[in-house]
Parts: C-alpha cells; structure tokens; sequence
C-alpha cells in the first residue's frame, strides 16, 4: 500500500511513497515522479516551508545553493573603495593642516 508523507510539492501537492520507495505526487488522478519537497507539514495540520535545517530524504530535498561568486566580489570591491576614499580624505585634511598656517588644532 502506497503512504502520504509529511511533505507537500510548490503546489501543496502531498508526496506520496509508493510500495518500491519511489517519490510521487498525484496530478489529475495520475502518478507524476520525482517531485521536490516545498513544505513540511505541522502537527498541527498547517503548512511550514522548508529551509536548509530541516532533514528531508535527498530524492524529494530542494537544493539550496550558496551566496554567489559575483556578489561577494562584489562586496570585497566596494569595501576596498569605501577604505581607498577613507584613507585619501585623511591624507587631504592632513595636507590641509600641514599647509595653512592660520590651523591651530
């Protein structure tokens, strides 16, 4: 006999094991496979969706993927400008004082 799971499709479609352990949802009164887990279900009858801390079996687990390559360039770029401008603006009101008499700090 075939059993629900705890785990529910994007479409809060229940996921279903069959006798072999095939991964399945029903669709239109038919079997459609290998589908994605988006939910959990709550003891309470509700809907959570899932993050990367829940355990869920690897065939039905959405992929979760990391920061991007580009992004974190990105951001070790910008930080080393907001630095670069920093050190350039100390450097001017150094100058600045160094070179007008009427400065008293």
């Amino acid at each position: 006999m075939d059993s629900s799971t705890n785990y529910a499709n994007s479409k809060r479609r229940v996921i279903r094991v069959s006798k072999r352990g095939a991964y399945y949802i029903m669709k239109d009164g038919k079997k459609q496979y290998s589908p994605t887990a988006k939910f959990i279900k709550t003891p309470a009858g509700g809907m959570r969706v899932i993050t990367p801390a829940n355990k869920v079996p690897e065939k039905i687990a959405p992929r979760f993927r990391g920061p991007r390559e580009g992004k974190l360039l990105r951001q070790m770029f910008e930080e080393s400008e907001k630095m670069e401008k920093a050190r350039k603006q100390k450097e001017r009101e150094r100058m600045f004082m160094t070179a007008n008499p009427l400065f008293r700090p």
